[in-house]
């Protein structure tokens, strides 16, 4: 497993090359398209298009919380949880900021990013099924899902499946 800088976040990745799976971990809001103004067109910045090869899996209902250990999910401990929204090629989607995890500590006290990030290097260090792959985790500002998925594209990062592991609130 080796931990790749990719401009706004981390992508951790398995020993072997890359699975065909990605866990994008976070926090995040909906990127939400200003009161409407009569005539005006719509706001095409908050949405964008899922591009091939991948399908985008979401575990909670749009404008809704996740209420996972996504850790845990990553890790393989604990099973993917049903699917709620599967967009494929060409589907149109909601963009969303996504902001850096701070995972829970023992004792209830949230971890640091750069702790929070060891934590999921950590889980993905401990994933050694087939069905696990790698994880990507943003450094310290928000960033635009769209802006992740082009940012893996140009760098010729390919991904059968995207698990959008935060909320879409």
């Amino acid at each position: 497993m080796h931990t790749m800088e990719c401009g706004a976040f981390y992508l951790i990745k398995k020993h072997g090359g890359s699975l065909p799976v990605l866990y994008i971990v976070g926090h995040s809001s909906s990127v939400a398209n200003p009161p409407p103004v009569q005539n005006a067109p719509l706001n095409l910045q908050t949405m964008f298009t899922v591009r091939a090869p991948f399908s985008m899996n979401f575990y909670c209902p749009d404008r809704t919380v996740l209420k996972l250990n996504t850790g845990m999910v990553v890790s393989g401990a604990n099973s993917l949880p049903p699917v709620v929204d599967c967009y494929s090629p060409g589907s149109r989607i909601r963009d969303h900021f996504i902001y850096p995890a701070n995972f829970l500590q023992a004792g209830g006290l949230h971890a640091t990013v750069e702790a929070s990030c060891r934590m999921l290097e950590q889980a993905v260090d401990y994933n050694d099924s087939a069905t696990q792959g790698d994880a990507l985790m943003v450094k310290h500002e928000k960033v635009r899902l769209s802006d992740i998925l082009t940012a893996l594209s140009v760098r010729g990062l390919v991904y059968n499946t995207v698990n959008c592991m935060f909320c879409r609130s």
